[in-house]
């Protein structure tokens, strides 16, 4: 898989995950279901060394101490 294509493949997800909620719920509840519901729309599966995180924004306060509005 090319980087264009992984490239291609991760804005998908990420214009999904910001548009529906239902599909962003999945994602952020728990690691199978992410991996799961990232497949769906791209109808394709990414590369097991390829990843993902999804974090909440109190998970990433945590993680990066940077909140966001």
């Amino acid at each position: 898989m090319t980087n264009d294509e992984r490239l291609d493949r991760l804005t998908s997800v990420l214009t999904r995950a910001g548009s529906d909620i239902k599909f962003r719920d999945r994602c952020l509840s728990s690691t199978e279901a992410a991996k799961q519901a990232v497949s769906e729309p791209v109808r394709s599966k990414f590369p097991p060394d390829f990843e993902i995180q999804f974090l909440t924004p109190e998970q990433r306060m945590k993680k990066t101490g940077v909140g966001y509005a």
